[in-house]
C-alpha cells in the first residue's frame, strides 16, 4: 500500500509539474506578445483542468489580443458559466466588443475606466486602438496606440499598428522606425519581422528584406507569405529564374494562392509563354477579381493571343477598377481632413463593395455607423451587405433603422 501511495503521489506531482510548466510558458509567451504560442500552452492547461475559470479567462484575453474573436467569446462564455458575470468578465467582454469596432455598447464604459486609471488601462487602450483602426477612425486609433505606447514602449502590437498607420499616410520613415522598434523590443517576434520585411519590400529595399524573409523561412513561419516575399525580392534584384523557382515551390504547397499565380503569370507573359500565362492569370483573377495588375496582364495576354474581343472586356473592367480606386484614394484624402463625415466613409464602403472587397466595405460602413447610428443610408448599406452575405439576422436591425 505504501508503494501504491508513493506512486500516486509521484503521479500527482508529475501532473502538477506538467500543468504549471505549460501555464508558466503561456504567461511568458503573453509577456513577449507571442499570442499563438501562448494559446497552444493554454489549450494544454485547459485539457488538464477544464473547469478552472482563470484558465478560460486568460485564454479569452489571449485569443482576443490575437484577433481570434470567436475563440475569445467561447472561452469567455466558459468563464461565465463557472464564475458568472464578474467585473473582470464585464471588462473583458467590453474590450472584445470594442476591439471589433463596437463602441456603442462598450466605448463610454472603457473611456470611464481610462479616466480612473484602471490597472488594465494599457489593455483597454490596445483594444480601443485596434477597434478604431478596424472601422477606419484612424486619428482616434493613433491617439489610443500612442497612449498604450506611453505606458508600455515595447508593446509590439501597438508598435506594429502605429507603423501601419504611419505607412497609410505616407510617413514611411516613421513607419520603418516603429517596425524596427518592434523587432528591437522582441527580436524573436515572427509577425513583427514579417511585417518589417514586407514593408521593406514594398519600398524597394529588397536586399534588406531578404535577410528577414530568410530568417522566417528557416522557422517555417507563414511559409506562403514568406516565399512570396522572397520571390518578389528576387524580381527586384533581377534574379527572375530564382523568382520562378520560389513561385513554383509556393504553388506546389498552395495551388490557389492568387498572388503567386498572378506573379507567375506575369513571368510567363514576359517569357512569351502565352498559354501558361493565360491559365495562371485567369485562375488568379477568379480568386481575386478586383486585382488591377492581374486584370491588366490578362488583357495584354489575350491581345497577344488574338482574343481581341475578350481582351476589350477586361480592358473595360480595368478602366472601371482604375476609376474606382482613384475615387477611393480621393475619398481617403478627404476623410483625413474631415474624419467625422459619415457619408464619405459610407461612400468608400460602396466603392469597396462594388469591387468585391466586402470585408473592407464592412469596415467603412461600420465606421460610418459608429459616427452616426441613425444615418439611414449607412443603415441601408449595412443591411444590403449582410443580406448579400446571407445573414438576415444581422441585416434586419439595420434595415429597420433605414426605414
Amino acid at each position: 500500500m505504501a508503494g501504491l501511495a508513493a506512486i500516486l503521489v509521484l503521479g500527482a506531482c508529475g501532473y502538477a509539474l506538467f500543468f504549471y510548466h505549460h501555464l508558466h510558458a503561456a504567461e511568458e509567451a503573453n509577456a513577449r506578445y507571442d499570442f499563438d504560442d501562448a494559446q497552444g500552452h493554454l489549450a494544454t492547461c485547459i485539457r488538464l483542468w477544464p473547469r478552472r475559470a482563470e484558465l478560460h479567462f486568460l485564454a479569452a484575453r489571449t485569443a482576443r489580443r490575437a484577433g481570434r474573436f470567436a475563440e475569445a467569446m467561447e472561452h469567455l462564455n466558459a468563464f461565465e458559466g463557472i464564475e458568472g458575470k464578474t467585473p473582470a468578465y464585464l471588462l473583458e467582454y467590453a474590450m472584445l466588443r470594442a476591439q471589433q469596432g463596437d463602441f456603442e455598447s462598450s466605448g463610454r464604459y472603457l473611456i470611464d475606466l481610462l479616466e480612473k486609471d484602471h490597472p488594465d488601462s494599457t489593455l483597454i487602450l490596445e483594444a480601443l486602438a485596434q477597434g478604431t483602426n478596424h472601422v477606419y477612425h484612424l486619428g482616434k486609433s493613433i491617439h489610443f496606440a500612442e497612449g498604450a505606447l506611453q505606458r508600455e514602449p515595447g508593446n509590439v502590437p501597438m508598435l506594429l499598428l502605429h507603423a501601419h498607420l504611419w505607412d497609410s499616410v505616407n510617413r514611411f520613415d516613421d513607419a520603418e522606425k516603429d517596425y524596427r522598434a518592434a523587432i528591437d523590443a522582441q527580436p524573436g517576434h515572427a509577425q513583427a519581422r514579417l511585417e518589417l520585411a514586407q514593408f521593406l519590400l514594398r519600398h524597394d529595399k529588397a536586399d534588406d528584406a531578404v535577410e528577414h524573409f530568410e530568417q522566417l523561412r528557416k522557422r517555417r513561419y507563414q511559409l506562403p507569405a514568406v516565399l512570396m516575399g522572397l520571390a518578389l525580392c528576387r524580381r527586384q534584384q533581377g534574379r527572375t529564374a530564382e523568382e520562378r523557382e520560389l513561385l513554383d515551390a509556393l504553388l506546389a504547397e498552395s495551388p490557389d494562392d492568387p498572388n503567386a499565380l498572378a506573379e507567375r503569370g506575369k513571368l510567363e507573359l514576359e517569357a512569351d509563354e502565352l498559354n501558361a500565362a493565360e491559365r495562371d492569370l485567369r485562375y488568379a483573377l477568379s480568386q481575386s477579381p478586383s486585382d488591377r495588375q492581374t486584370t491588366l496582364h490578362l488583357a495584354q495576354c489575350l491581345t497577344r493571343l488574338g482574343k481581341d474581343e475578350e481582351s476589350a472586356v477586361y480592358a473595360g473592367k480595368l478602366a472601371q477598377l482604375e476609376a474606382d480606386m482613384k475615387s477611393l484614394e480621393e475619398l481617403i484624402r478627404e476623410i483625413a481632413k474631415d474624419p467625422n463625415n459619415a457619408e464619405k466613409l459610407r461612400q468608400a464602403g460602396v466603392i469597396c463593395l462594388r469591387n468585391g472587397i466586402d470585408q473592407e466595405a464592412e469596415r467603412w460602413f461600420l465606421g460610418a455607423w459608429q459616427l452616426d447610428p441613425r444615418y439611414k443610408p449607412t443603415n441601408q448599406s449595412l443591411a444590403d451587405l449582410y443580406t448579400q452575405r446571407g445573414r438576415p439576422d444581422l441585416a434586419g436591425p439595420f434595415r429597420d433603422a433605414a426605414r
